[in-house]
């Protein structure tokens, strides 16, 4: 084991001494590939506050200064009794891997084997973590909103490449104007707890419209408290952003997103059902980037996954993983077959009946 990383601890999310949390939180900053709230301190912070999970973080000091964190929790029920963690916030977050400058030579056997788990279940594991060791499967695209050269290049390029979309998206705004009264956008809404509260109920009632899984009221609301925390004590590196768009009186759409410093993660869009016909969404999101100049934003991610609206804007595409570590023991064996057993079982015939 190299010697240069011999310090090392796993801490509670709450015992993190002050000079940790700043070197995570500076780490996330100055490191463009953690450059995303998922990252962040506060992130994990906040997940342990909504009781959605006990946050769990591997504390590597190198000369005596925190040089590299690995946060993770272990999974509900008899998952975590095997041993078996995931990344920080389940299903809610849309990144995982080691936080660490890019020139600390620490691999995921080392952390791993440190942090303690059998076995670490993982999605959303970005290409920059691959270097690290991560067993990687299943690539699925993620897309990004690159506003290289500012907002207005960027909105050049994107009406000369995309004459049509461009074309219907100036349509719409006359119409909404002209029936509803002019458009008002406003970038982060100084009400952002009564209007995070409109934008969920808003969330729950596409859900139902839709007939999508509603991860806004399982498991108990924790979700909810999740956002609202966020709220309640922001940080550089885990800024909530609540942006929203009105034409008149109307309400057209909202946005809860998660800002890092001059990068967006575009988290819970929701729109006016009623306005479909005008692009809603599509709109709300535009409104965002012709502010990106003066709101310093240089990045727009979309998180994992292709959309038709999510492939409208971007320009830049990356690679997202999936991968399970496991401890070299027995315990690590045991939890990895019971992961295995429990994949057999949900892809079985009698399963897939019983689901239907």
């Amino acid at each position: 084991m190299n010697r240069s990383y011999a310090t090392s601890r796993v801490a509670s999310i709450a015992d993190l001494t002050a000079d940790e949390r700043e070197a995570w939180d500076e780490a996330c900053r100055s490191n463009a590939a953690l450059r995303s709230p998922f990252f962040s301190p506060r992130f994990a912070q906040g997940v342990t506050e909504a009781a959605l999970n006990e946050v769990k973080v591997l504390v590597v000091r190198e000369g005596g200064a925190p040089a590299a964190f690995l946060p993770f929790q272990l999974r509900q029920g008899w998952q975590g009794n095997a041993g078996i963690a995931e990344r920080v916030g389940g299903e809610f977050s849309d990144y995982f891997g080691l936080v660490a400058s890019e020139g600390l030579r620490l691999g995921i056997d080392e952390a791993a084997a440190r942090a303690g788990p059998n076995c670490l279940l993982y999605s959303h594991l970005p290409e920059s973590q691959v270097a690290r060791g991560f067993p990687a499967d299943n690539p699925e695209p993620g897309l990004m909103i690159r506003i290289e050269g500012g907002s207005s290049a960027f909105l050049e390029r994107f009406r000369e490449e995309k004459k049509k979309l461009a074309s219907n998206l100036a349509r719409c705004r006359r119409n909404l104007e002209r029936d509803f009264g002019p458009l008002r956008f406003e970038f982060d809404t100084a009400d952002k707890t009564g209007r995070l509260a409109f934008l969920l109920d808003r969330k729950v009632e596409q859900y139902r419209r839709t007939g999508v899984y509603d991860q806004l009221a399982v498991p108990e609301a924790g979700f909810r408290r999740l956002l609202s925390r966020f709220l309640e004590a922001p940080t550089a590196s885990c800024m909530p952003l609540l942006s929203e768009l009105f034409a008149g009186d109307t309400w057209v759409a909202s946005h809860y997103g998660l800002r890092c410093g001059e990068v967006l993660h575009y988290w819970f869009p929701v729109y006016n059902p009623d306005l479909r016909k005008h692009a809603p969404g599509s709109l709300l999101l535009l409104s965002v980037i012709e502010a990106a100049d003066e709101e310093g934003l240089a990045l727009i991610d979309r998180g994992a996954g292709k959309t038709k609206m999510k492939e409208d804007f971007s320009n830049h595409e990356h690679r997202l993983y999936q991968g399970v570590w496991s401890r070299r023991s027995l315990g690590g064996q045991f939890a990895q077959g019971l992961l295995r057993l429990r994949w057999k079982v949900r892809q079985s015939p009698l399963q897939a009946l019983a689901r239907a």
